[in-house]
């Protein structure tokens, strides 16, 4: 009878829409900086006001559901900040750092991020809601994730139009669903041996 609801980035629709294991899904509002990065200031200053009022909004949404569990598998310090002013009973993340880890009343020792896949690793924050993961076999646990007909199109008229053209039979797709990594320095070159 709990009701389940599932917060996420935009980026995640096509996996979330439809599926039948939760109640609602909210996507979170995001800063689209490339859309604004060389307009007139003041639709860039407008564009920024739209966004902190849907920020503010979205934090007084939040309070008025009135969850009584919290289960953040991320920890930024938006969604830390997020799990707070819910106000939640029980607020469960990862434990991070000394600052981010006040917003939760139960955290699960980071190391065990480490044991393996993360799509089973996070499933250790279940473990202050009683479920013991050291009493499944996580091997045997089989993850379901009903997707639309509608957002199974796009890949397969991708693969239908691209690789059967071109005869390709056997292919991998690697998609990391993550945003672009950070820009790093060049690596230093080697010193060359002296003469």
């Amino acid at each position: 009878t709990a009701q389940i609801d599932w917060w996420a980035h935009p980026m995640a629709k096509e996996i979330l829409s439809g599926n039948p294991y939760l109640n609602k899904v909210h996507y979170l509002p995001i800063w689209r900086k490339k859309e604004y990065k060389n307009v007139f200031f003041l639709k860039n200053f407008w564009h920024w006001i739209l966004y902190l009022w849907s920020e503010i909004s979205l934090f007084f949404h939040i309070r008025g559901m009135k969850y009584n569990i919290v289960i953040d598998a991320i920890n930024y310090p938006r969604s830390s900040f997020q799990a707070l002013f819910t106000s939640a009973k029980y607020r469960i993340s990862f434990k991070c750092n000394s600052v981010r880890d006040y917003s939760y009343t139960h955290l699960v020792a980071r190391e065990k991020l480490d044991t393996g896949y993360l799509g089973f690793t996070r499933l250790f924050l279940l473990e202050p809601l009683g479920i013991q993961m050291n009493e499944i076999n996580l091997e045997k646990v089989k993850i379901e994730l009903p997707i639309e007909d509608s957002n199974k199109v796009k890949p397969s008229e991708w693969i239908n139009s691209k690789l059967n053209k071109l005869g390709i039979k056997k292919y991998i797709v690697m998609s990391p669903t993550s945003r672009p990594p950070p820009p790093r320095s060049p690596p230093t070159p080697p010193t060359p041996p002296p003469p």
